[in-house]
């Protein structure tokens, strides 16, 4: 029996970014390991790649801790989880109002959740479909990108402190004419004598 194509996808994309060929063992019954043929690009980490079974498929490279593991709780990853952001892999730049950004996160429904899969596993944070509508990112109104998410938070964190600015701007201003009105009612009051 060959693995769901979604898993055999999800496995090649994975050997591939760790620059690993796989075996011919790839299509193995469920519950057996993927093995890969040779080591990572730095030479380092021999050893299986990865198993599946019909609840979950981890990735290992070396050792006996998983890397990866990938169940319907969600994908678990020991260690950094890294997306491209490199200006060379981007186009079709455009600016973004970091104030109006501010404004969509500050009206997003944030709710506690639960998945219906991981009933016991709570979640902070908005539903696909409310972040979608606010601002248009991503592939589709039922998932959120973390490079998106990231995008978002740290344009709001923008549009803050530019209020923060604002708001110092007008203190030190407020500061200003309040000492003249000092000096004025000093002056008036016959320099304090």
């Amino acid at each position: 029996m060959k693995p769901p194509i979604q898993h055999t996808l999800l496995a090649l994309a994975l050997l591939s970014t760790l620059n690993l060929q796989p075996s011919t063992v790839f299509a193995a019954p469920l519950g057996t390991a993927f093995t890969y043929q040779g080591r990572l690009t730095d030479g380092a980490y021999p050893g299986q790649i990865a198993y599946y079974t019909t609840n979950a498929m981890a990735f290992r490279v070396g050792g006996t801790d998983s890397m990866m593991l990938l169940n319907a709780s969600g994908l678990y990853v020991h260690g950094t989880f890294v997306s491209s952001s490199d200006r060379n892999e981007k186009e079709h730049f455009q600016p973004v109002s970091a104030q109006k950004v501010l404004d969509r996160v500050a009206a997003l429904p944030i709710s506690r959740w639960t998945y219906k899969l991981s009933p016991d596993i709570e979640h902070i944070g908005p539903m696909a479909q409310d972040f979608y509508a606010a601002f248009n990112v991503g592939p589709d109104d039922k998932h959120i990108t973390t490079i998106d998410e990231g995008g978002v938070a740290l344009a709001a964190i923008q549009g803050l402190n530019q209020k923060l600015n604002e708001k110092d701007a007008e203190i030190q201003d407020l500061k200003a004419r309040l000492e003249k009105l000092e000096q004025l009612l000093d002056a008036k009051n016959g320099g304090g004598q």
